[in-house]
């Protein structure tokens, strides 16, 4: 109440501030700031995950984001240590190169990329038309293959090794340049391609073309020689065998390869930010799940690599949920701490 006292001016004055205070009170919080997730393109299994993301980020945990697609991580994660996008989903050996600027991948080291949360792990195997009659890897000698990628290296690196995972190499076979996994399913639907390795299960451009003409997986070796030769080349991830039946093109008990996706963003988005993120997804795995299976195998357990096998840092505002739901181990403040030192900082 204001002091009667007070002369009547003095009075309005004082008035019109409490006013003013009550207004300040009572305005909304300042918005966050758009985010901008960029992705493989549309088609591949990358762009779907993405919008799956974004989708929970904005109806669970009101922050807004656009998925902008692009050609390959070679070229948007670049985008995201320079602040100009906000959040990708690149695989492990694709981050670690980023960030060391390991070429011919990456022309630069992108060290301001840090993890937010692992995702999902991708099925990555090879796949040809059905009514081709190839029905092993050893097969494709000789035969037209999806090749060299330009814009999306890791794709090379991964075909690399799963021709290698059976005695085969580039100069075994004919090779048609494509720029990424999703022109290589292009090439394929389009009978430009007799097999089509760097093949995601469950690809979207993969499933029209098994409508039109259906497609069969062929298995990669998986034996521990094939292995060996295998990491020779694509050194993360683990082999994984499919069941018979559990995807379309499917025929058999298929042999693929196994690695993790990562959420990444970069030093330049703000820790409070990275926390809303970090928490949301968190909280809305369930919904996740619901929108895209794809992240079935995703846990709360799993959203921190607790095997300390990590490539790149964690960001300090993913650090700082995860220490309050007690999910931070030492072993894995320990690797980070490691991860720090070699980026300088």
């Amino acid at each position: 109440m204001i002091d009667a006292r007070i002369p009547n001016a003095r009075r309005a004055m004082a008035a019109l501030g409490l006013a003013l205070l009550g207004i300040v009170a009572a305005a909304p919080a300042p918005a966050q700031q758009k985010l901008n997730i960029v992705a493989n393109a549309q088609g591949s299994v990358n762009y779907i995950q993405a919008v799956a993301i974004a989708s929970v980020l904005k109806d669970r945990g009101a922050i807004d984001s656009v998925v902008s697609a692009y050609a390959g991580p070679q070229i948007w994660l670049h985008d995201i240590d320079d602040g100009t996008a906000h959040l990708g989903m690149p695989n492990a050996v694709d981050a670690m190169q980023a960030v060391k600027g390991a070429p011919p991948n990456y022309r630069r080291p992108n060290r301001n990329l840090r993890l937010v949360s692992v995702t999902y792990a991708i099925l990555n195997g090879v796949v040809a038309r059905a009514d081709s009659g190839l029905t092993r890897l050893a097969d494709a000698k000789g035969q037209r293959v999806s090749g060299a990628y330009v814009a999306h290296q890791t794709c090379l690196d991964i075909s690399t090794a799963q021709l290698a995972s059976v005695g085969l190499a580039w100069s075994d076979v004919r090779i048609v340049p494509v720029q990424s996994s999703a022109a290589g399913g292009e090439a394929l639907k389009a009978g430009r391609v007799d097999v089509n390795p760097c093949a995601p299960i469950g690809q979207t451009i993969l499933q029209q073309a098994h409508v039109e003409k259906p497609l069969r997986f062929l298995s990669i070796g998986h034996d521990e020689a094939a292995q060996q030769r295998f990491r020779a080349h694509f050194p993360i991830g683990r082999p994984a065998l499919v069941p018979r039946g559990s995807s379309f093109g499917v025929a058999d008990d298929t042999w693929v390869w196994q690695y993790d996706f990562y959420l990444v963003s970069g030093t330049k988005l703000a820790p409070e930010q990275v926390y809303a993120v970090t928490r949301t997804l968190w909280t809305s795995l369930p919904d996740l799940v619901r929108i895209n299976p794809g992240f079935r195998d995703m846990t709360q357990a799993s959203m921190v690599d607790r095997s300390a096998t990590f490539t790149i840092p964690y960001h300090e505002g993913a650090v700082r949920f995860f220490k309050e739901q007690g999910a931070w181990t030492p072993a894995v403040e320990a690797h980070q701490q490691a991860l720090l030192k070699e980026l300088g900082g």
